[in-house]
């Protein structure tokens, strides 16, 4: 696999697509054909590995009906895709590396990883480390909890993932279903769902717009794994 940057995508399966405006990943419908493309290498590459990442955003509908949707979408979702993103592109300074991020549905965020020298741990490492990232910006930024829009959840907001390995005889739609079942378990099943792995990014009524951004810009700034 040649080097590359780590923001470009593998040259020979690397093209320009249409972007999710308030997160700034692929469109969803992108992300098919990346998966394809990744089988396909490491098919050709046995040496190099593949990962998918699915994650969920916590009470998106709660956020919806307690502020703006314009707010939520351009300030809370795009801080989320921002951290995950810039976490994940790290491992590439280990490693040659090419993420590919998607948003498909109104909740969910994937990321497909392609790389040399790539590993689950490292994968993990890198999000363990964002969590802890959003953390620190809801901490910084005093964010309050957000009330459930479903009864019965916990109030406030934050991610869920599931890391899958993406072998080179990988059936898509298998993948995706088993990433999606264990998702799934990890919201509602061994953590009772409550936000056990998820780390709350949340904000009162009315909350000024300039706390979010100040929110949003420590968390970029940060560095990893420190606590404050």
């Amino acid at each position: 696999m040649p080097r590359v940057r780590v923001s470009a995508c593998v040259p020979h399966w690397w093209r320009p697509e249409p972007r999710s405006r308030p997160t700034g990943l692929e469109a969803g419908d992108n992300r098919i054909p990346t998966l394809e493309r990744a089988i396909a290498h490491v098919g050709r590459n046995p040496t190099d590995h593949a990962f998918y990442v699915v994650v969920d955003i916590a009470n998106v509908g709660g956020m919806n009906a307690e502020h703006s949707k314009s707010k939520v979408n351009h300030q809370v979702l795009h801080a989320f895709a921002t951290i995950l993103r810039d976490r994940l592109r790290k491992i590439g300074k280990r490693s040659q590396l090419s993420v590919s991020g998607f948003r498909h549905g109104g909740d969910e965020l994937s990321f497909v990883l392609v790389g040399t020298g790539l590993s689950e741990a490292a994968v993990q490492t890198a999000m363990a480390e964002a969590q802890a990232q959003v953390r620190q910006a809801a901490t910084i930024a005093g964010l309050m909890n957000t009330p459930p829009l479903k009864k019965g959840r916990p109030p406030g907001t934050g991610i869920y993932f599931h890391i899958a390995p993406i072998p080179g005889d990988s059936h898509i739609p298998t993948l995706l279903d088993a990433a999606d079942h264990a998702l799934e378990m990890k919201k509602h099943g061994a953590d009772g769902g409550k936000h056990a792995s998820a780390q709350p990014i949340v904000a009162a009524r009315g909350h000024r717009a300039a706390g979010w951004s100040r929110a949003v810009f420590w968390a970029r700034s940060a560095p990893s794994g420190e606590e404050r």
